[in-house]
């Protein structure tokens, strides 16, 4: 082998030629020094070989690849939310929600807004927010919605809206789910996950509790959350509904935050604060000033103080129900004054949860984005004075977060079991005896212990590993293995190299062997 590999080397040419090929010019073979020399080196053979000789060589064929997944850096880089199927079943959903309760709704919230909006069209609008001029529940929403009902009354009557408002709570309630798979799983939610979903949701008692009362949260949060899947691909129309979700309810104000902070979504943040901004001036111009300042009044006396309902699960209206009773007729009371100990607690809690949520975005960089989204947002309904029953459909996010995140079988151990729990108590018979009855709790702190424990779990299951540790240890084996039998190719490559540029100069001289036989010849 070692004689052989001096003549292949002297000579060069068939060695060049078989390594660049017939298209590539090769330089005019030169003879080589008899002591060698660094022009002898293969290495250096090849490098003139491949010297542009004014000849380009044809481009080499393109390499077939595989079509791998697209993989997101942001939620908003997300395929279509809404097919025409999801549609399809949005509105077969409303439906159904609309001929059930549209008859069997109480109307509490509903007959809120329609009392506002009489106002607005009486022009009695120092009254909006006098707790006196509503029989049931307050008007704490921005007066742009009470001037936007105003019309409604004139043209509707209550019944129909009560039909058009559940129609509208069903079909929401889709289009929310759809959102949220979307939000996490960066892809179309499938119609056999879309159903039993729905079905399940819409026996929640925070969705039974909407549809009875005619809230608008469901409403809120399927905007916000449509805004957030398509703030990459339409930033002002997702920016503007955005703005528009924050005037239904109030914590989807912080997710204009996280949307500021990426370049993907920074636009849409931007036109979210034009949107909120547009709200108050609305409010302004369509009913005035003072009902402006009156509606910023309100507020000031909500967040220093409580909302007693029997369907709130704020923690203020939790711990002060038991030391003021409800009087018998009156379903609401407003408290302006809370001990000092009670809104420390809640202010702790927001802290912690709301550095833990950065920690855990900082730490899983892949939904880093949805992590803060949709930790602020649970931290916001957590700490609002106005968390109701209803209000706690926002855990549909978190629960999708944690389902998306968990992949070991370890973990989805850890993690499903105490999750599974939490969510029996959003559903009957543990929800029905959360509310408050005649001034005492049958079951207390049941949906502020759900949100908040299923909030703890959407943060364990963040830091969570994406694989088994034994199955990580063993993938790292093989790279090692891997690693070392190229190292070892390598040597015996250069090991072969050297030893034939060692022998370049040497020549085959005859031994006694060979000139014995010589002579017999």
């Amino acid at each position: 082998m070692h004689r052989a590999a001096p003549a292949a080397l002297r000579s060069g040419v068939p060695v060049l030629r078989a390594v660049a090929g017939p298209g590539l010019p090769l330089p005019a073979p030169r003879p080589l020094p008899a002591g060698g020399g660094c022009a002898a080196h293969p290495v250096r053979l090849l490098a003139r070989a491949a010297r542009p000789t004014g000849r380009r060589a044809p481009p080499p064929p393109p390499r077939a690849r595989k079509d791998r997944p697209h993989r997101m850096s942001s939620p908003t880089d997300s395929p279509r939310t809404l097919s025409p199927a999801i549609l399809a079943v949005a509105t077969a959903m409303g439906l159904a929600n609309a001929l059930l309760w549209f008859t069997q709704a109480d109307g509490g919230r509903l007959d809120a807004i329609w009392a506002a909006g009489e106002h607005v069209r009486s022009g009695n609008t120092f009254l909006l927010y006098r707790s006196s001029a509503y029989p049931d529940q307050p008007f704490f929403y921005p007066p742009l919605l009470a001037a936007l009902a105003a019309p409604i009354t004139a043209a509707l009557p209550l019944t129909a809206a009560q039909f058009l408002l559940a129609l509208g709570q069903g079909l929401c309630l889709v289009v929310f789910l759809a959102c949220a798979y979307t939000l996490w799983f960066r892809r179309t939610m499938p119609l056999t996950w879309l159903i039993p979903a729905a079905l399940a949701v819409w026996f929640s008692e925070a969705f039974q509790s909407s549809s009875a009362d005619g809230h608008l949260t469901v409403f809120a949060l399927a905007a916000a959350t449509w805004a957030l899947t398509a703030a990459h691909r339409r930033p002002v129309v997702s920016g503007l509904l955005l703005g528009g979700a924050c005037c239904l309810a109030g914590p989807p104000l912080v997710l204009i935050v996280p949307l500021l902070l990426w370049a993907g979504t920074r636009l849409a943040g931007a036109w979210a604060i034009v949107g909120a901004g547009a709200t108050v001036v609305l409010s302004a111009l369509c009913t005035g000033l003072f009902s402006v300042r009156e509606w910023v009044a309100a507020l000031r006396e909500v967040l220093g103080g409580a909302v007693l309902h029997e369907e709130s699960q704020a923690f203020s209206a939790l711990v002060l129900a038991p030391r003021h009773p409800l009087p018998r007729g009156i379903h609401t009371r407003v408290l302006t004054e809370a001990p000092l100990w009670v809104h420390l607690i809640v202010l702790l809690a927001v802290l912690l949860l709301a550095a833990a949520t950065c920690w855990v975005a900082w730490l899983n960089t892949r939904y880093a984005q949805q992590i803060l989204l949709v930790g602020w947002l649970c931290t916001a309904f957590l700490a609002s004075p106005l968390l109701w029953t209803h209000s706690l459909l926002v855990l549909v996010l978190p629960i999708a977060g944690i389902l998306a995140m968990v992949r070991t079988r370890r973990y989805q151990d850890a993690l499903w079991t105490p999750l599974a729990i939490a969510v029996l108590l959003l559903f009957w018979p543990l929800a029905s005896t959360t509310r408050l009855a005649d001034g005492g709790m049958g079951f207390p702190w049941g949906g502020l212990l759900a949100a908040t424990v299923i909030t703890v779990l959407f943060l364990l299951a963040a830091v969570a590993p994406t694989q088994e540790p034994g199955r990580a240890l063993r993938e790292a084996a093989a790279r090692r293995e891997i690693a070392a039998d190229v190292r070892e190719r390598y040597r015996r490559g250069s090991q072969y190299v050297r030893e034939a540029w060692e022998c370049r100069g040497t020549r085959a001289e005859p031994t006694d062997d060979d000139a014995a036989s010589a002579s017999r010849e």
